[in-house]
Protein backbone atom coordinates (compact mmCIF):
# COMPACT_ATOMS: atom_id res chain seq x y z
CA UNK A 1 0.00 0.00 0.00
CA UNK A 2 1.18 3.49 -0.83
CA UNK A 3 2.19 5.74 2.07
CA UNK A 4 2.16 9.48 1.52
CA UNK A 5 5.50 11.12 2.33
CA UNK A 6 5.42 12.98 5.64
CA UNK A 7 6.58 16.38 4.38
CA UNK A 8 4.51 16.50 1.22
CA UNK A 9 1.91 19.28 1.38
CA UNK A 10 -1.57 18.35 0.21
CA UNK A 11 -2.81 20.10 -2.90
CA UNK A 12 -6.35 21.46 -3.12
CA UNK A 13 -7.78 18.87 -5.52
CA UNK A 14 -7.56 15.10 -5.80
CA UNK A 15 -8.95 13.25 -8.83
CA UNK A 16 -9.84 9.64 -9.45
CA UNK A 17 -10.30 8.23 -12.94
CA UNK A 18 -11.84 4.91 -13.96
CA UNK A 19 -10.86 4.62 -17.65
CA UNK A 20 -13.33 3.17 -20.12
CA UNK A 21 -13.51 3.04 -23.91
CA UNK A 22 -16.90 4.76 -24.10
CA UNK A 23 -17.12 6.94 -21.00
CA UNK A 24 -14.68 7.12 -18.11
CA UNK A 25 -15.62 7.89 -14.54
CA UNK A 26 -14.10 11.17 -13.30
CA UNK A 27 -14.30 12.26 -9.67
CA UNK A 28 -12.57 15.39 -8.40
CA UNK A 29 -12.65 16.26 -4.71
CA UNK A 30 -11.94 19.81 -3.54
CA UNK A 31 -10.27 19.46 -0.15
CA UNK A 32 -10.63 23.16 0.64
CA UNK A 33 -14.34 23.45 -0.17
CA UNK A 34 -15.26 19.83 0.70
CA UNK A 35 -16.98 19.66 -2.70
CA UNK A 36 -17.33 16.87 -5.27
CA UNK A 37 -17.34 16.86 -9.07
CA UNK A 38 -18.60 13.53 -10.45
CA UNK A 39 -19.18 12.86 -14.13
CA UNK A 40 -18.81 10.18 -16.78
CA UNK A 41 -16.90 11.67 -19.70
CA UNK A 42 -15.25 10.74 -22.97
CA UNK A 43 -11.47 10.64 -23.10
CA UNK A 44 -11.45 14.01 -24.87
CA UNK A 45 -13.80 15.63 -22.32
CA UNK A 46 -11.69 14.27 -19.46
CA UNK A 47 -8.53 15.80 -20.91
CA UNK A 48 -10.28 19.11 -21.57
CA UNK A 49 -11.67 19.35 -18.04
CA UNK A 50 -8.39 18.58 -16.30
CA UNK A 51 -6.01 20.44 -18.62
CA UNK A 52 -8.14 23.59 -19.01
CA UNK A 53 -9.60 23.89 -15.51
CA UNK A 54 -6.75 22.80 -13.22
CA UNK A 55 -3.10 23.68 -12.77
CA UNK A 56 -0.72 20.74 -12.51
CA UNK A 57 0.57 21.87 -9.12
CA UNK A 58 -2.92 22.01 -7.54
CA UNK A 59 -4.24 18.53 -8.35
CA UNK A 60 -3.26 14.94 -7.60
CA UNK A 61 -4.53 12.42 -10.15
CA UNK A 62 -5.04 8.69 -9.58
CA UNK A 63 -5.97 6.40 -12.47
CA UNK A 64 -7.36 2.93 -11.91
CA UNK A 65 -4.91 0.61 -13.67
CA UNK A 66 -6.25 -2.86 -14.23
CA UNK A 67 -3.11 -3.57 -16.26
CA UNK A 68 -1.18 -3.54 -12.97
CA UNK A 69 -3.04 -6.67 -11.80
CA UNK A 70 -1.02 -9.89 -11.93
CA UNK A 71 -3.62 -11.88 -13.83
CA UNK A 72 -6.74 -11.68 -15.94
CA UNK A 73 -9.61 -11.32 -13.47
CA UNK A 74 -12.04 -9.28 -15.53
CA UNK A 75 -14.64 -11.93 -16.26
CA UNK A 76 -16.61 -11.88 -13.03
CA UNK A 77 -18.83 -14.78 -13.98
CA UNK A 78 -19.71 -16.65 -17.11
CA UNK A 79 -23.25 -16.64 -18.53
CA UNK A 80 -25.59 -19.22 -17.02
CA UNK A 81 -25.70 -21.13 -20.32
CA UNK A 82 -21.88 -21.35 -20.51
CA UNK A 83 -21.80 -25.08 -19.82
CA UNK A 84 -24.06 -25.69 -22.84
CA UNK A 85 -21.86 -23.75 -25.28
CA UNK A 86 -19.54 -25.47 -27.72
CA UNK A 87 -15.81 -24.73 -27.56
CA UNK A 88 -15.93 -22.27 -30.48
CA UNK A 89 -18.61 -20.12 -28.82
CA UNK A 90 -16.69 -20.12 -25.53
CA UNK A 91 -13.48 -19.02 -27.27
CA UNK A 92 -15.30 -16.20 -29.09
CA UNK A 93 -16.80 -15.02 -25.80
CA UNK A 94 -13.40 -14.99 -24.08
CA UNK A 95 -11.76 -13.24 -27.05
CA UNK A 96 -14.44 -10.54 -27.07
CA UNK A 97 -14.07 -9.97 -23.32
CA UNK A 98 -10.28 -9.82 -23.62
CA UNK A 99 -10.57 -7.30 -26.47
CA UNK A 100 -12.81 -5.02 -24.38
CA UNK A 101 -10.42 -5.23 -21.44
CA UNK A 102 -7.44 -4.46 -23.69
CA UNK A 103 -9.21 -1.45 -25.20
CA UNK A 104 -9.96 -0.09 -21.73
CA UNK A 105 -6.34 -0.61 -20.71
CA UNK A 106 -5.29 1.35 -23.81
CA UNK A 107 -7.60 4.23 -22.86
CA UNK A 108 -6.18 4.28 -19.33
CA UNK A 109 -2.59 4.27 -20.53
CA UNK A 110 -3.39 7.05 -23.02
CA UNK A 111 -4.94 9.17 -20.26
CA UNK A 112 -1.85 8.69 -18.09
CA UNK A 113 0.45 9.55 -21.01
CA UNK A 114 -1.45 12.66 -22.13
CA UNK A 115 -1.86 14.12 -18.64
CA UNK A 116 1.79 13.41 -17.79
CA UNK A 117 2.89 15.03 -21.06
CA UNK A 118 0.91 18.12 -20.00
CA UNK A 119 2.80 18.37 -16.71
CA UNK A 120 0.35 16.63 -14.39
CA UNK A 121 1.54 14.15 -11.79
CA UNK A 122 -0.42 10.96 -12.36
CA UNK A 123 -0.28 7.82 -10.25
CA UNK A 124 -1.75 4.49 -11.25
CA UNK A 125 -3.60 2.29 -8.78
CA UNK A 126 -4.68 -1.29 -9.35
CA UNK A 127 -8.42 -1.78 -8.85
CA UNK A 128 -9.63 -2.81 -5.44
CA UNK A 129 -11.42 -6.12 -5.27
CA UNK A 130 -14.56 -4.96 -3.46
CA UNK A 131 -16.93 -2.75 -5.42
CA UNK A 132 -18.89 0.03 -3.79
CA UNK A 133 -22.64 -0.18 -4.15
CA UNK A 134 -24.85 2.92 -4.21
CA UNK A 135 -25.48 2.84 -0.46
CA UNK A 136 -21.77 2.55 0.42
CA UNK A 137 -20.87 5.37 -1.99
CA UNK A 138 -23.52 7.74 -0.60
CA UNK A 139 -22.56 6.95 3.00
CA UNK A 140 -18.83 7.48 2.33
CA UNK A 141 -19.14 10.69 0.31
CA UNK A 142 -22.21 12.26 1.88
CA UNK A 143 -23.65 12.78 -1.60
CA UNK A 144 -27.37 12.31 -2.22
CA UNK A 145 -26.92 10.48 -5.51
CA UNK A 146 -25.36 7.01 -5.83
CA UNK A 147 -24.06 7.55 -9.39
CA UNK A 148 -22.98 4.71 -11.66
CA UNK A 149 -20.26 2.08 -11.31
CA UNK A 150 -17.70 4.16 -13.25
CA UNK A 151 -18.08 7.09 -10.85
CA UNK A 152 -17.96 4.84 -7.79
CA UNK A 153 -14.82 3.08 -9.09
CA UNK A 154 -13.15 6.43 -9.83
CA UNK A 155 -13.95 7.56 -6.30
CA UNK A 156 -12.53 4.38 -4.78
CA UNK A 157 -9.34 4.91 -6.79
CA UNK A 158 -8.65 8.24 -5.07
CA UNK A 159 -10.41 7.61 -1.75
CA UNK A 160 -7.29 6.73 0.30
CA UNK A 161 -5.79 10.11 -0.68
CA UNK A 162 -8.86 12.28 -0.09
Amino acid sequence: MYQMPIHRPKVQFVAGIDPDLDKSGLVIYDRKENAWFCKTVTQYELQEIIISEYKAEEIEIFVESGWDNNGFFHIEKFPETWKDWDEDKKLKYIAKAATRVGENFGVGKSIVHILTANGFKVQTRPPKSAKWDTHTFKRATGLEKGYNEEIRDACRTMWDFK
